[in-house]
Order: C-alpha cells, then structure tokens, then sequence
C-alpha cells in the first residue's frame, strides 16, 4: 500500500490523483512537553555560526533539542542525503542577516510562547476536479467506510479537529487520505494547528471559520529578480474579517505599528501591493526570499471566509526554476549596441560559377568560361 507523506504544520503539499484514487498523508499533533516550531524557509542554511545537535530521528527531536539550550531560537533540520542533521543557527533575527546559502535544510525558529494544540484543521484547495478528505487516528488508512472524520462537499473541503472531539489525541499521528472522485484531480492539501502560520501559495484560496476576535495567520513568499505586485483577495463568507499585514512582524494586528499594510473590514476585498512599495522593496533588498505575514481578524462574533494570494509578475515571463541559486523571474530590459563595426569593400573581383566549373581543374578553357561569370 502507499506510504502515507508526511505533512508539516502549516505547509501545503501539492499532489494530483488519477480518478476514483487515492493519496495518503500523514500529520503528528506535537505532544504537550514537544517544542513548538515554525518553517521559515526552505532548501537553505544561514551563513551565521552553528552548533551540531547531533543527528535526530525526527524534526520534532530536532525542536526540543533547539529549545532545551536557552540561548537556540533558530535550527535547521537535514532532508534528502542529510535528513536527521540537526545543527543551531547563532543568528540573532529570523531574516538571517548573515545571508543565506543553499543547501539540503530547511530553516526553523522555536516558539517557546505557544501553547500545546487544542486543535488542527486539514483542507484540501483544488485546482482542478473534487477531492475529498477522510481523516482517522486509530492507525489504520481511512477509506469511504472507516474513518473518523470527513468532508465530501463540492470545491474546497475542510475537516476541523479538536480536544473535544472523542478520537482526539495529542502526540500521536492522524492518517489522512484524500480521493479524487469520478474525475482526476489536482489539489494542495494543508493540515495546520492554531499555532502555525500556513502558507499561502500563488493562486491557492484557504477557506477558515475563525471565532470571534480571534486571529489566523499567514505567510506569503516572494523571491528577488523580477517585478511582481503582490494581491491579496479576502472574500467574507459570514460574518466581517480585517486583514494586516507586516514585512518585519510575524504575527501583525491592527496597531498601526504591527502593520504595514491593511484592509478594514466592510472595505475593499483586495489588498494590493505594489513592486515599487517601499516596505515591499526593502524586504527584497534585505533577503533572497522576503516573507510577508498575514493575519486575519474576525470581529466581534464568529466569522467564515476564503483567503487568497496571487504574484502578478509584471516582468517579460522569463522564470528559471533550477538551479536553485538562480532561480527567479528575470525582466527583459533593452539593450544598448555601438555604433556599427566598420564594413570595408571587396579588394578584388568576385568571380561565380556553376558547381560543376568549381569541381574540376582550373585550366586556360575553363579559366575563359568564366570570365565575365
């Protein structure tokens, strides 16, 4: 049977199911005594000075390791051929002002702030056909019959798991299986606890219920190398939601100092930020990969809403994908040439001939033929 891939709090994982298959995942609920952690970037390490934690069997071993030493807020935990490494990061601020080098890790900061998970939602964004969620936390795949919870409603699915809920269990791991139904299907799936800034990935909607005054957070990434506006879309499904959001603070809210930009409830849905803003350049300038936190705020009673990010790259289309050190949108920009090379006359006169005449000897005969040729 298939192995169930691993899900990170907060990130999406992309996949695309044939019709009446499935896909398996699989996320852990950190127990009470486990580090809480966020990913803040992916495929590098910071240039700053580091400590090797020895090799761990899990990243969660890997955060606890970080937060048993007072002075470790950052980690980087190995995949591919160095997954289990597990070094401390010495750099003092989440942007890495060292400088960031490419490499098999992914960057993380430890929350010691942050409570245990009361609970997690998964969801499912489809691009393109209608699958469906079923989630279980007794060990064994769910399927159309045996599951614990699940969601089978037309477009985005979404399955919100809690303490109350009699399956609920912390520490150990929930199964979660999605199907795509009578057509093939292409979707991102995402399982995040209260806790996690979820990622927002280019064109992908995120629907959230959220309680009254409450907060859910969010992080979109933009690279150097191209010009591209950044617009967010909210769309209220009930209730009236605020949306603020930061280049420097991860968690922003509406005091004028913890936002750059926002978007008041009962006003515009779209938030627009624009290449040439200067909070959105500075962030640029100051790393290859700038991160803008998003939060959302519903007001005074219970509200639902579907959120969304798109790129609008403004540049000639031209993307590199790999290698990673140069990958990015680049402008096409005119160029500028001298003035033209010199282009001097023949110094004799050019004689043509057939083919043929060219293959053979040149002798008196053939030398006449071609004279005026």
């Amino acid at each position: 049977s298939e192995v169930p891939l691993r899900l990170f709090d907060g990130q999406p994982q992309h996949a695309e199911s044939a019709a009446n298959s499935w896909h398996y995942f699989k996320f852990t609920v950190a127990a009470d005594d486990t580090a809480n952690y966020t990913m803040l970037h992916s495929d590098v390490e910071c240039k700053s000075n580091d400590l090797n934690l020895r090799d761990k069997d899990s990243l969660s071993e890997c955060a606890s390791a970080c937060a048993a030493n007072a002075s470790c807020d950052f980690f980087i935990f190995g995949k591919g051929p160095k997954e289990g490494r597990c070094w401390q990061e010495f750099t003092t601020n989440a942007s890495c002002p060292e400088g960031w080098k490419s490499n098999e890790y992914d960057f993380y900061q430890v929350r010691r702030d942050m409570p245990a998970a009361s609970e997690f939602t998964v969801s499912v964004s489809s691009e393109s056909g209608d699958p469906d969620i079923f989630v279980s936390s007794d060990g064994t795949l769910p399927d159309e019959r045996n599951y614990g919870w699940h969601a089978v409603a037309a477009g985005e699915d979404i399955v919100t798991i809690d303490s109350h809920d009699p399956g609920w269990c912390v520490g150990c791991t929930y199964l979660i299986g999605v199907m795509a139904s009578e057509a093939p299907a292409s979707y991102s799936v995402t399982a995040a606890t209260q806790a996690a800034i979820v990622i927002l990935e280019d064109g992908v909607p995120h629907q959230r219920t959220i309680g009254g005054s409450a907060y859910q957070y969010y992080r979109v990434y933009v690279s150097q190398g191209g010009k591209t506006d950044v617009r967010i879309t909210m769309t209220p499904l009930s209730g009236a939601v605020s949306v603020f959001v930061s280049q420097m603070v991860k968690r922003p809210n509406g005091t004028a100092s913890m936002h750059t930009w926002g978007l008041p409830s009962g006003g515009d849905s779209s938030l627009l930020i624009r290449h040439t803003d200067v909070g959105l350049v500075q962030c640029l300038m100051v790393s290859m990969q700038c991160v803008l936190y998003v939060a959302v705020q519903a007001e005074a009673m219970s509200s639902s809403y579907t959120i969304m990010a798109n790129l609008e790259v403004l540049d000639s289309g031209l993307k590199v994908d790999s290698p990673a050190s140069i990958a990015r949108n680049y402008v096409f920009a005119r160029a500028s040439f001298g003035a033209s090379l010199p282009l001097e006359g023949t110094s004799t006169a050019l004689v043509v001939s057939n083919p043929w005449l060219a293959c053979e000897p040149l002798n008196a005969v053939s030398a006449a033929e071609m004279v005026g040729k």
